[in-house]
């Protein structure tokens, strides 16, 4: 979603600022001796494996791997059901626990093999073990095969909530957030009540750009846990993809009164507050991130305070925070590209393109480094090289109206005009309203010697602008008494 900049603000395409949020991908099961598996216990202790008595019968043996299993005695478990299909190969209901023994320990590889032999033996719950394998599998990355298994689960179960929920995960994985929506929604069908279905149908919601609906499932998941802090902040996030910053620092407050210790949501209110700026409590909120970030992508956050600071001039400190954002990781764009602002700033134009330079390296479609490097080199007085960067930006993202208005202009100074009259009918395709594509087409118009065409587009500009300045009203009076000036053209306001 690209934000509308003033065009009086040619060179601060402060494009740079990063959303911070976090994807809640839920897994839920029961835990039971006949009930499908959670995630493996990896950290949990294992006891010294027993000795399994050699007499026992393949169901005294299951037994015992049941109440092991029950204790979280995974190992143990697994020995128990290990010894019953040593008594009986064919002990579907052995193998399907010993799968989860295996699962909780981490094997998860073992246990999908014991998995299929519960299902080769015909296990009387197979909704269980299919479910059981399609967890595994969407653990290991292998969406296809956890599809496959979670839609053999509902055709065994048909009212199994969370098959439905899972699948609707392993939906939203790989894209298609349409059958995302449709098993979240069957299974608070048959549960009402199920918080995180309505918080994972909320962000398939937002992938499809419904934030009416996502705004809808996040209140109902906050309404049914009112201490689930991750929809406090999902709303917060999608409020300021609305540009409702109010809203979202509410919405924000709510998460940090539940999860003070979380950085991630100051660096997202701190996002809100600098949209509004107000930049001292969006700088407040970033350093209380940076001293609860433990250093995983604090790049992100001080790319953020630096954008800050900045807006507040202070561009030593800007400078500093970008170069710390990108000791961290040398390969951020979006930090060269913010970088390269603040030298532009401090006129410091060759610096600013060998930043402008690198974030185009390291993001070859990087429309907004490609427009600023273009300024930069305008600034230069290098409008060829100047224009082919705004053409290029305009290539990378064609709604990027200010990038089209750059190129008109620099084709208005460089005298061609016609180009430039496509330049700035370009930006009307996407902002009829846009006052100074007019005045460019208004240039362009007066550059040709077509006084009447210039006119009008000087006279709508003036209508939309409302106050213009004076040169621009002496101009329009100037065509009016047929009076031309055949060897300048002002300069397009910026």
């Amino acid at each position: 979603m690209h934000k509308q900049i003033s065009p009086k603000f040619r060179a601060l395409m402060l494009s740079g600022v990063v959303m911070v949020f976090a994807l809640l991908i839920v897994q839920v099961s029961m835990i039971s001796a006949t009930a499908p598996p959670q995630q493996g216990q990896k950290d949990t202790p294992v006891p010294p494996t027993p000795a399994i008595a050699t007499n026992l019968t393949a169901t005294e043996a299951y037994d015992l791997g049941l109440d092991a299993y029950d204790a979280a005695n995974y190992q143990e478990a697994y020995d128990y059901f290990a010894t019953a299909i040593e008594i009986d190969s064919g002990y579907a209901a052995a193998f399907y626990m010993r799968g989860l023994s295996s699962a909780a320990q981490g094997n998860n590889v073992e246990a999908i093999v014991d998995y299929a032999n519960a299902i080769e033996n015909d296990y009387d719950r197979l909704d269980y073990a299919y479910y059981a394998r399609a967890l595994l599998y969407y653990n290991l990355g292998e969406y296809a095969q956890a599809l496959n298994d979670y839609t053999v689960s509902i055709e065994e179960n048909p009212n199994y909530t969370n098959a439905y929920y899972n699948r609707g995960l392993v939906y939203y994985q790989i894209g298609d957030y349409e059958n995302a929506i449709a098993d979240y929604g069957e299974a608070i069908r048959l549960d009402p009540g199920y918080t995180f279905a309505y918080y994972n149908r909320g962000l398939s919601y937002e992938e499809l750009l419904d934030f009416e609906r996502a705004i809808t499932d996040y209140e109902t998941a906050v309404t049914l846990d009112p201490v689930y802090t991750r929809g406090w902040v999902r709303l917060g996030i999608v409020y300021s993809d609305l540009e409702l910053y109010d809203a979202a620092i509410e919405n924000f407050d709510e998460a940090i009164a539940l999860s003070p210790q979380l950085d991630y949501i100051y660096t997202n209110r701190g996002l809100a507050y600098y949209y509004l700026g107000e930049y001292e409590p969006a700088l407040e909120d970033y350093n209380r991130a940076l001293e609860r970030n433990d250093g995983f992508e604090d790049w992100i956050i001080y790319n953020n305070r630096g954008l800050v600071y900045y807006e507040l001039e202070d561009y030593q400190n800007a400078l500093d925070d970008f170069d710390i954002a990108l000791t961290s990781n040398p390969e951020y764009a979006v930090a060269y590209n913010n970088r390269g602002l603040t030298y532009y700033e401090l006129e410091d134009y060759e610096r600013a393109i060998a930043d402008y330079d690198l974030a185009i390296t390291y993001n070859a479609s990087y429309a907004r480094a490609f427009r600023n490097r273009g300024l930069a080199y305008e600034a230069l007085d290098d409008l060829e090289t100047a224009l082919v960067d705004y053409t290029s930006a305009v290539q990378f993202d064609p709604e990027y109206t200010s990038a089209w208005i750059d190129q008109g202009n620099a084709n208005v100074d460089l005298g061609n005009f016609t180009d430039a009259i496509l330049s700035y009918a370009s930006v009307l395709e996407y902002d009829p309203e846009y006052s100074d594509a007019y005045w460019g087409l208004g240039n362009a118009y007066y550059g040709q010697e077509l006084y009447e065409q210039a006119l009008s587009n000087y006279q709508t500009y003036v209508a939309l602008v409302g106050e213009p300045a004076d040169f621009v009203l002496e101009r329009i009076e100037a065509i009016e008494n047929g009076e031309y000036e055949t060897d300048s053209t002002p300069i397009p306001p910026k």
